[in-house]
């Protein structure tokens, strides 16, 4: 959730999963075993949404990511 969170913040509005595993392998970073998993638990929690295209972090996800 914070790879997505750093990739809207460079402007991303549309992520998908696959935008999340390249920005952690571009960057050096422990890929994600399997980031559908992921992001399935995350909508769970409501952390995140899924959209048409993709889907994107919620103001509930921000917040426990550390924004007020």
């Amino acid at each position: 959730m914070a790879t997505a969170d750093w990739l809207r913040l460079k402007g991303n509005q549309k992520l998908t999963t696959a935008m999340v595993g390249k920005a952690l392998s571009d960057n050096q970073q422990k890929r994600l075993a399997n980031s559908a998993e992921s992001l399935n638990r995350n909508v769970a929690k409501g952390f995140c949404e899924k959209s048409v295209d993709g889907f994107f972090v919620t103001p509930e996800g921000l917040k426990e990511l550390g924004y007020e």
